[in-house]
């Protein structure tokens, strides 16, 4: 089903994936792409297997978490949100493999609104990632998105998130 990544990433086994057991639906939004000036909207996902990656961009840089519990070999302690630039990258990977497949990727910003968005195209472009990224604090707010639990959202094809992961799951991470 998903193509196999070209390098190995190391994952946390002892997490779990919940399935959303009553679906939730993704509520109608409008934004726009921080990347390219593009409009984005609920629209987007229709028809679409899609994953939504939540990135708080603030947290991203400034919660002082360190060291985390467990670290990839060669990976640093010091090396700020290796699991959230690890993610954003096999999404990408999903993103170029799979978007002629009826697949979307599409990043949910929060934090402060110009700052992040200069952020984010930083990071974008320190990563390679060319999936659409929105700032939209209140997608994240309908669907309950804790901001510190570094999630992703599988969405179905009629628009209703069904798992709920976090970006170091081995079904996440196995992509």
């Amino acid at each position: 089903m998903f193509a196999a990544l070209p390098h190995e990433m190391a994952v946390d086994g002892e997490g779990s994936v919940d399935i959303i057991e009553l679906p939730l639906p993704i509520p109608s939004f409008d934004a726009v792409d921080v990347l390219t000036g593009r409009r984005i909207t609920s629209a987007y996902l229709v028809g679409k297997l899609a994953f939504l990656i939540f990135v708080d961009i603030y947290n991203f840089d400034y919660v002082p978490c360190w060291p985390p519990p467990k670290l990839p070999p060669g990976v640093i302690a010091e090396e700020r949100g290796y699991r959230t630039k690890r993610a954003l990258s096999v999404l990408q990977r999903v993103h170029e493999v799979f978007s002629g497949a009826e697949v979307a990727v599409l990043g949910v910003l929060r934090g402060p609104a110009s700052w992040t968005e200069e952020r984010a195209k930083a990071l974008a472009e320190e990563l390679g990632t060319r999936f659409p990224l929105i700032h939209n604090e209140e997608l994240w707010l309908a669907l309950g998105v804790d901001p510190y639990s570094h999630s992703i959202l599988v969405v179905d094809r009629e628009g209703r998130a069904r798992l709920r992961g976090r970006w170091d799951d081995p079904i996440i991470c196995g992509l």
